[in-house]
């Protein structure tokens, strides 16, 4: 059940945009003082998108799509393989992950590990309901109540914000664009607010207008969690340029990290891919 449950905290994938150089490694030096949220900075979620924003999100698109947004569409039901490493206790295993994700409220992930004998979880979530697997067997991990909030909040900050996909919904408040310098590079930033998460601040590299680090603040039970996933590498699929690599980190510690080998399109994901408790 503790592994089943710090699996489930952690949902992520990929790395920063670039051409040439250090642009082609993930960025390290990103923190989210700015993801305080409006509470602790006394900045407002303004009632409706600025201008502005709007403005450079659509460039941001157009970046990633070739001038085609209408792409994005395709996007809304996906699928991803990954393999990567992820921290349990003091070490690193090795996790290969199958994603599920029709937007904006269903999602599954399914991971194998090989660690003490092969273990395969999966957890889903659809709509407001979870269910959970184990070596093929519908069971209950213990999660605390609430965690479907938990859940939906982590797919869109570490999974859909990839995809740009939230950015483009009408329901999306988009503000505060502006230039920040860290260790001596600049990004063009902006902040997204989507029904039911935290405010997301989404870093894009200034030359490409590819995404680079997508960073919030997210309460857990009591916990407040700095949360930033750093992403790159990206290639075309679907007409659509979307990251292949990805480090995630809960309170400046690494916890995980992603090699994507496919993102895939199906015409149609059914309901049942998301219930995992028959």
């Amino acid at each position: 059940m503790v592994r089943a449950h710090r699996m489930a905290f952690a949902l992520v994938l990929s790395l920063l945009a670039g051409c040439g150089g250090p642009e082609k490694e993930l960025p390290k030096d990103i923190t989210t003082p700015t993801d305080r949220g409006p509470e602790e900075t006394g900045v407002a979620v303004p009632a409706a998108s600025q201008p502005e924003a709007v403005k450079f999100v659509q460039t941001c698109i157009a970046a990633a799509t070739e001038s085609h947004p209408e792409r994005l569409e395709k996007l809304k039901g996906n699928q991803v393989v990954e393999k990567g490493q992820q921290l349990h206790g003091m070490s690193q295993v090795a996790v290969t992950r199958l994603i599920s994700a029709v937007w904006p409220d269903r999602f599954l992930f399914a991971d194998e590990t090989n660690t003490d004998g092969l273990v395969k979880i999966s957890i889903g979530l659809n709509k407001n309901s979870l269910s959970f697997r184990k070596n093929g067997q519908s069971f209950d991990p213990g999660l605390p109540k609430g965690y479907e909030q938990v859940l939906l909040v982590d797919s869109v900050g570490q999974y859909w914000m990839q995809t740009l996909v939230p950015l483009a919904d009408s329901k999306t408040i988009l503000f505060g664009v502006r230039k920040q310098t860290v260790a001596g590079q600049t990004w063009d930033t902006v902040q997204a607010a989507v029904p039911g998460c935290p405010v997301i601040t989404l870093w894009f590299n200034e030359k490409t207008h590819l995404l680079g680090v997508i960073t919030y603040l997210h309460t857990e039970g009591i916990s407040k969690l700095n949360k930033r996933l750093a992403v790159g590498e990206h290639k075309a699929f679907a007409g659509v340029l979307l990251p292949t690599r990805s480090e995630f980190e809960r309170n400046g510690i690494v916890v995980e990290t992603w090699a994507i080998s496919s993102w895939d399109f199906p015409e149609k994901i059914e309901d049942a891919v998301f219930d995992q408790s028959k």
